[in-house]
């Protein structure tokens, strides 16, 4: 590849160590190439091109957007995600929970389903069983749910049935860590 001597403008080669006309012992000073415009050329090339004052500079920036777009993509899922899970209310929140955990059914180490005479006994017969303190969401007369303080689900609700007459059902569910 042929470029202009700094000192006295005449093409010379790339691979000369100084100017063959004037002298200069730094003929490329002040010239950039980029990586690409240099294929073919050997390590011995660039060797004494950068030698002469000349500058090897490598394209890097199409790899720059590329990443700098995959980490604002990145950033802006993160965002989305937070902001989906902020307009959830609460009894959603419990229903994803109690969802995702029902999917997860070979993780759950202990549960508890059963029957009581009163919401105020499911209460504390899942407050026994379950080892951890309840943190109600929906508190309702006949329906009761929130989180155990672990963030796992609990749920106590009235039932009614012909032959059982009225009670209430308790479950939690705890999976393993």
């Amino acid at each position: 590849m042929l470029f202009n001597c700094k000192e006295c403008e005449k093409e010379i080669s790339h691979t000369a160590g100084k100017c063959p006309n004037c002298g200069c012992k730094k003929p490329f000073k002040g010239i950039e190439v980029l990586s690409k415009d240099i294929k073919g050329w050997d390590s011995s090339d660039i060797r004494d091109f950068t030698k002469s004052g000349g500058a090897v500079k490598r394209n890097f920036k199409l790899i720059k957007y590329f990443f700098l777009s995959l980490w604002i993509l990145f950033i802006a899922l993160i965002v989305i995600g937070i902001n989906e899970e902020s307009k959830l209310t609460p009894e959603q929140k419990a229903a994803r929970e109690a969802e995702r955990v029902t999917k997860e059914e070979k993780d759950v180490v202990s549960t508890m389903n059963a029957e009581f005479y009163s919401m105020r006994e499911c209460l504390q017969g899942i407050k026994k069983n379950s080892g951890y303190e309840l943190d109600v969401v929906t508190d309702k007369a006949d329906n009761v749910s929130g989180f155990l303080s672990n963030g796992e689900g609990f749920g106590c609700q009235k039932k009614s049935t012909g032959t059982k007459g009225t009670y209430y059902e308790g479950w939690f569910f705890t999976t393993s860590k």
